[in-house]
């Protein structure tokens, strides 16, 4: 309700529609009219880094993945120690298939914040796609929080023997975590194979 009150008494406000953008997201999962409020609000002021930084976000839910490095890689010459757009990048590289640039942009922010926004397993995630496993695991055993490590930790275990100890372990997570990581539980069960979970 604020933010419809702060539209219509700014209706060019870049960081209202921004949050209009993030609005039709996460709450409608309206993707393209996010993709037209944060795009509205680079076009307003093209040198708002939030603003470019939540559009590349858009257009890489988009599947625009040029366009989103564009509009990302703006918002780091503007900010270039804004750490969201630092993983958002990682994020579009690695949906991208570009794991070694993922992983180098990963590495960046873990220099510049260490121990933050779980760089070390989405470093562990880059070398599972690239199937290192050794790799996987040296980065996993480094990401301090435990849902991540421990969903790497599961597609690793799957990928080496997805046995018994495989599905009891799952089935622990499961019991543990729920609903709140069914997106998780879904790569960990499609990674071994098993696109019907």
């Amino acid at each position: 309700r604020n933010v419809e009150k702060a539209a219509e008494l700014d209706p060019d406000n870049p960081e209202t529609l921004v949050v209009q953008s993030m609005l039709a997201l996460t709450n409608d999962w309206d993707l393209p009219k996010a993709v037209e409020f944060s795009g509205r609000a680079v076009e307003v002021d093209p040198n708002n880094s939030n603003a470019l930084e939540w559009h590349g976000s858009d257009l890489m839910f988009s599947g625009e993945f040029e366009k989103a490095e564009a509009m990302l890689l703006a918002s780091l010459e503007i900010d270039p120690l804004m750490i969201s757009a630092i993983r958002t990048l990682g994020d579009l590289y690695m949906a991208a298939g570009r794991c070694d640039e993922a992983i180098e942009t990963y590495e960046r922010a873990l220099n510049l914040a260490p121990g933050t926004g779980r760089f070390n397993g989405r470093i562990a995630r880059c070398y599972l796609f690239k199937d290192d496993l050794e790799a996987a695991k040296v980065a996993n055993a480094k990401e301090p929080t435990d849902w991540v490590r421990q969903t790497n930790d599961l597609i690793i275990m799957g990928r080496e023997n997805p046995g018994d100890e495989w599905r009891q372990a799952v089935g622990e997570y499961e019991a543990r975590y729920g609903y709140g990581n069914s997106y998780q539980l879904a790569e960990i069960y499609a990674d071994a194979g098993d696109l019907d979970k």
